[in-house]
């Protein structure tokens, strides 16, 4: 299903809020040596180490079927034993971040990553402080593609959703999902369109977002 974006924001956003995992910050090879850790473990093939980190999700229930909790589980604690060292934020987001916080904007993260290990994540970048609500996997009942931790996101800065006021940008398909199930606007940060997902807007770089959104 498509959906239908005008190409800039008309009206200063109240609140921004970030997918973390290849949005924020490059977690690809952690992601997939986490992946093929798990993938090793059940006795499957192994994923190529240039190829992308899966929409895990989805990709833990192909693969496994009925076991993709048990799967995923597993994955989940070799991805807690990867090294965190390794992140590297994009380019432009710090600036663009700093641009956040001079507009006075409420910002923060939204992941279906583990929370410890999200909030451990943030910190390792001297992020903490620079957000106004870091929300991960155990925060809430449900993960995205649920708009429940989103929505919990927001209430903690008392504002309403709206596909005026409110951007969630992502990287996935679950992020555009949960951004529409939210009833706020959806931005992808990747180099190519999202199937089904064709007409939400694209930013390939932060300076981007700048244009976008301001």
């Amino acid at each position: 299903m498509n959906e239908k974006s005008n190409t800039k924001a008309t009206v200063t956003p109240k609140a921004i809020l970030f997918d973390w995992d290849d949005t924020i910050v490059d977690t690809r090879l952690m992601i997939l040596n986490a992946v093929n850790k798990t993938l090793s473990y059940f006795g499957k093939p192994v994923l190529d180490k240039d190829m992308n980190a899966p929409e895990r999700m989805d990709f833990f229930k192909q693969i496994f079927g009925e076991e993709w909790v048990f799967a995923y589980s597993i994955f989940r604690d070799h991805l807690k034993s990867e090294n965190p060292e390794p992140l590297r934020i994009f380019p432009g987001f710090t600036s663009f971040l700093n641009l956040i916080a001079e507009k006075g904007i409420f910002t923060g993260v939204v992941s279906n990553k583990y929370n410890e290990l999200l909030k451990k994540e943030v910190d390792s970048l001297g992020l903490t402080d620079r957000f106004n609500v870091v929300v991960g996997s155990g925060d809430t009942d449900q993960d995205k593609p649920s708009a429940t931790p989103l929505l919990y996101a927001l209430s903690r800065g008392n504002i309403i959703p709206s596909k005026e006021t409110v951007l969630f940008i992502g990287n996935s398909a679950t992020d555009m999902e949960c951004a529409r199930n939210a009833a706020v606007r959806g931005i992808a940060y990747r180099a190519t369109p999202i199937a089904g997902f064709e007409n939400i807007p694209i930013i390939r770089h932060y300076d981007q977002a700048r244009t976008l959104i301001f």
